[in-house]
């Protein structure tokens, strides 16, 4: 059997695209991360959703030392009110990114 490794969230994209891989023969090897989000929650339904996709155990990576690094954006900074619409401080930069390198 063929291996992927996913960086999943708990949303409905990242777990959705990983079951897509695992219907086409792919063992899933996820990953999630705690970046310092304000819901952390996500992580928590993440290896759930894992466990009842029947994916391999999630590896779970804490990086909330970054959220030093991420301040003034509504993921991550307690001072900084979420939104009902999208504005530039929902963005955490390069965020993306960084997971992927690690993973």
């Amino acid at each position: 059997m063929r291996r992927a490794i996913a960086v999943v969230s708990g949303g409905p994209d990242s777990i959705g695209y990983a079951a897509i891989w695992k219907s086409r023969g792919y063992e899933i090897y996820p990953i999630v991360f705690n970046y310092g989000q304000k819901g952390v929650k996500e992580v928590d339904v993440a290896v759930e959703l894992c466990r009842k996709l029947e994916f391999h155990e999630p590896i779970i990576i804490d990086i909330s030392f970054m959220k030093k690094l991420w301040r003034g954006t509504q993921l991550t900074d307690e001072n900084v009110e979420v939104e009902s619409k999208y504005t530039p401080t929902v963005v955490v930069p390069i965020r993306n990114a960084i997971l992927l390198t690690i993973a």
